[in-house]
């Protein structure tokens, strides 16, 4: 007897279709393209503008919202407790061969 296996919608059409959200992307001025027979449309920074999409080309806003206020590195533990775990580590192996 086959097993039956009880799958989610997410799982009945696996294939890419842009139709959902197409009315969504065209009301903002973006466009869909498709990788599949085409070069990788090139990347542009398109401020102030209505349209996001063309011939070949898709643009993005310059949001600008990143800042970077410092940059540290803490160790995870320190070397001491390293050592001592590799300490421990090569005498347990040689412990447990010599058994």
């Amino acid at each position: 007897m086959a097993q039956q296996h009880r799958n989610g919608p997410e799982h009945e059409k696996v294939t890419a279709d842009s139709a959902p959200l197409t009315p969504l992307i065209e009301s903002r001025g973006g466009g869909i393209i498709s990788l599949q027979n085409t070069a990788l449309p090139q990347l542009r920074l398109t401020p102030g503008r209505t349209v996001f999409h063309g011939n070949n080309w898709l643009g993005f806003l310059p949001r600008k919202a990143e800042r970077i206020i410092g940059d540290s590195r803490v160790d995870l533990l320190p070397p001491w407790l390293y050592l001592s775990l590799l300490l421990f580590t090569a005498i347990a192996a040689w412990y447990r061969e010599g058994r």
